[in-house]
């Protein structure tokens, strides 16, 4: 049933591998440049195949880090120095290059980013598919509790056009309840000796209406027992701690241990629960505090510091292609002319004119497929502070600033800025991100969830743990799906997570990355064929009819690591803090400068980078 020719392998869809713009082989250090000849879509939103860290956007980094090699090729000089270059092209690097025209408007800026798109992790996908363009996002994603923004950000969207109340209206909040769609766990015969879709919900403290549905659970007695009192029983767990001793207990003991020590928890419902935190920090529950639990919502948490406030902010400050549109609101702001698009509304279903980040005319420039190997001071008669060295297209080149933003990953920091002092390159390298993919699929109708009545699948075992339409956002003339005849985005999300290392949260975010980093684009289009047949086949769904199209965004270093109380005891500031110290007319941004994997943390470290230089 699963071969490929079933599953679809074979059928010519919107899928393939782009090693794009001027891609740099890893030769020495990467300079023996090629451009592909691959010529079918030379606009990167609408690229597919494997995105994010796309082939060709870290050769040279990884073979400056991992080898230390320098090219032997002379680099090409642009003596002319800029006001400011931004390494990076993120939402930090793109708003620290706004904040700092904002204080000297006619300053010359020139962003390099290693990637064929800017915006970094804020990622656009689209697809053409009978004549209309589906949106997706492919990292960033929302725009999270912009009520409690800091004055910086909230002033950043304003001035962007940005107004959040309007998502109370463009994100249907009632799609899933609408259309008898609910939260569903998957699981799978391989796992469990058969296949089997059971409405349970698992992000959230207590889920009553378990009751119902208890026997269904392809589980033990023992283990069925447990999992109903989990989901419908109020725990007393720590009654005879005051609130300051819960919460430096449940700092110091890991979710996993608290199941089975506190809630009595056996394997078979620790190993159901064991990936239900992927989605929040790519790491499993044997490496995240109890006390993280908490905040997450987890079944069997409730109670023990806090409940849910009732005036949280819902999750719905969501653009059709996540915090893309940020990002694109801020190059227009940069470069006008990239398009007509002047507002919100307009620039989501606007197309950027590629061709227009990068002209000699401009005062601000961004220059894409550009990864730079070296920064240092210098003492230069013509202005300069300080000279950037990127590889592009096979050829090295030398620009020069009066001044220098690092709004990159804080770990190769120490790779290209060699000279900064050994205790800020020692903070820095302790930074390490968490691998993850998002995945977009575009299918042509969704009848089979709506047959089975999925809004979103939690899979315990599958390659992808979390499957779901994308959200139902309808926003400055495009629209969401309206009945399950139309064309619509699967979102799908895998952490590799290895259960039982007993490994620290950084060495399982390694571990990870090397196992993803080993996997193919076919290895992922093969297992999202199958775990969707396994899935969706009974309400109707056939993969190899169905599946128009497939983005795979790939984040070997994707979330700032966020300290843990499990791991981490800080007695002062934490190492982000030594980290990001500016050095003579180098600053450094980006989110890992806030140890947060936000976009308001983006944000406002962009800011304060600005403001240590001007």
């Amino acid at each position: 049933m699963n071969s490929d020719q079933y599953l679809g392998m074979n059928r010519a869809i919107t899928r393939r591998e782009f090693v794009g713009g001027a891609a740099v082989a890893a030769v020495g250090l990467g300079i023996t440049g090629r451009i592909t000849a691959d010529n079918y879509q030379a606009y990167p939103p609408a690229r597919t195949g494997m995105r994010g860290s796309h082939p060709g956007s870290f050769n040279v980094m990884h073979e400056l880090a991992f080898n230390g090699m320098s090219p032997s090729s002379n680099p090409v000089s642009d003596k002319t120095p800029y006001d400011l270059v931004v390494v990076g092209g993120g939402l930090s690097g793109l708003s620290a290059a706004y904040f700092y025209r904002v204080t000297k408007p006619n300053a010359r800026i020139l962003i390099l980013d290693n990637h064929d798109d800017f915006g970094g992790h804020a990622k656009r996908n689209e697809f053409s598919y009978q004549g209309k363009t589906y949106i997706g996002f492919g990292g960033s994603q929302t725009l999270e509790d912009p009520g409690q923004f800091s004055n910086v950000a909230k002033n950043l969207l304003r001035e962007l056009t940005v107004d959040v109340s309007v998502f109370y209206e463009a994100f249907d909040q009632s799609f899933e309840r609408n259309h008898g769609l609910r939260n569903q766990v998957f699981f799978d015969k391989e796992h469990y000796g058969v296949d089997r879709l059971v409405p349970i919900t698992l992000n959230d403290y207590l889920d009553p209406s378990f009751v119902n549905q208890a026997n269904n659970v392809p589980l033990s007695e023992r283990a069925r027992a447990e999992l109903l009192k989990l989901l419908t029983k109020n725990q007393r767990s720590l009654k005879h701690l005051n609130r300051r001793q819960r919460r430096e207990f449940l700092g110091s003991i890991s979710i996993e241990q608290f199941l089975r020590e506190h809630l009595g928890c056996g394997d078979e419902v620790v190993h159901l629960l064991g990936k239900m935190t992927l989605d929040y920090w790519a790491l499993g529950i044997d490496a995240l505090s109890a006390r993280d639990a908490v905040e997450m919502w987890l079944p069997g948490f409730g109670g023990l510091l806090r409940q849910r406030y009732a005036d949280e902010e819902p999750y719905i400050f969501h653009f059709p292609d996540g915090n893309a549109s940020v990002a694109r609101l801020l190059v227009k702001k940069l470069i006008p002319g990239i398009t007509s698009a002047d507002n919100m509304n307009e620039m989501i279903t606007a197309r950027i004119d590629y061709e227009a980040l990068d002209q000699p005319d401009e005062d601000v420039r961004i220059r894409l497929n550009s990864t730079v190997t070296n920064v240092a001071e210098v003492q230069d008669n013509h202005g300069a502070n300080v000279r950037i060295r990127y590889a592009t297209g096979g050829q090295l080149f030398d620009v020069y600033g009066k001044n220098c933003i690092l709004a990159c990953y804080h770990r190769v920091i120490p790779h290209i800025c060699p000279a900064l002092p050994a205790e800020q390159k020692a903070a820095l390298a302790q930074s390490v991100k968490g691998p993850l993919v998002y995945t977009n699929v575009l299918v042509r109708n969704w009848h089979a969830l709506k047959n089975l009545h999925i809004g979103k699948v939690y899979c315990p075992n599958g390659l992808y743990h979390s499957i779901a339409m994308d959200f139902p956002v309808s926003l400055g003339g495009y629209e969401f799906a309206k009945t399950p005849d139309d064309p619509v985005v699967l979102r799908l999300v895998h952490a590799p997570y290895t259960p039982g290392t007993g490994l620290s949260a950084k060495d399982q975010w390694r571990l990870g990355r090397r196992q993803m980093m080993a996997r193919s684009f076919a290895d992922h289009e093969r297992s999202i064929r199958q775990q969707l047949t396994s899935i969706l086949e009974p309400g109707g769904f056939n993969a190899r009819r169905d599946i128009e199209a497939i983005t795979v965004n790939r984040w070997p270093h994707g979330y700032t690591y966020e300290y843990i109380p499990l791991w981490d005891k800080y007695s002062g500031e934490g190492p982000h803090v030594r980290a990001r110290k500016t050095q003579g007319r180098i600053a450094i941004a980006g989110s890992d400068s806030g140890g947060s994997a936000y976009a308001q943390a983006a944000i406002d470290q962009a800011f304060r980078a600005v403001r240590d230089l001007v």
